[in-house]
């Protein structure tokens, strides 16, 4: 995803699936902890906790709102370490 470009969410899913589950739709907790991670890591650093659970309600992921926030915060301690 390009830095600073808005995308919407629905365009962030469709590359999630791109990238992360060769198109396919997210079926398992699995999968869709890929997809929180990819939307994590490709929003700009700072909304990751709020963004990422929102995401998740918009497509409703199974996982819980902790977990997508844990998942976030992973991520952007990744992006604050570069």
């Amino acid at each position: 995803m390009s830095e600073g470009k808005m995308v919407s969410p629905n365009d962030l899913q469709q590359a999630a699936k791109d990238h992360m589950l060769q198109g396919c739709e997210p079926v398992t907790k699995g999968d869709w902890a890929l997809c929180a991670n990819f939307w994590a890591a490709n929003i700009a650093l700072g909304l990751e906790e709020s963004a990422v659970p929102l995401i998740g309600m918009i497509f409703q992921c199974p996982l819980s709102k902790a977990y997508l926030i844990e998942i976030a915060r992973f991520q952007a301690n990744k992006k604050e370490i570069k």
